[in-house]
């Protein structure tokens, strides 16, 4: 009787560590995805700045002014009843 008792302590034990080291594995797999959670929402905030910047650029090449500017310092081209004026620099 006192050897079965034995066995079973040495069992319990066993199992006790082996729940435990499950536990561990479990815990440290866990602070990897929290890790894995705070890296992408870094990267989710860092794309939505990026975003942002990104809708107010196209908001402002979108824009008649920006067009206008554009149209002429790029292109040449003049309104109705203005002069173009083409400066030609001496060497």
């Amino acid at each position: 009787m006192n050897r079965i008792k034995r066995v079973m302590l040495v069992f319990l034990v066993l199992f006790l560590l082996y729940l435990g080291f499950q536990y561990v594995q479990a815990y440290v797999y866990y602070l990897d995805l929290q890790e894995d959670l705070s890296v992408a929402n870094n990267q989710y905030h860092a794309l939505e700045m990026e975003n942002l910047q990104l809708q107010e650029s196209l908001a402002h090449v979108g824009s008649l002014s920006y067009i206008e500017k554009i149209a002429r310092e790029e292109l040449s081209l003049v309104k109705d009843g203005e002069t173009l004026l083409i400066l030609i620099k001496d060497k």
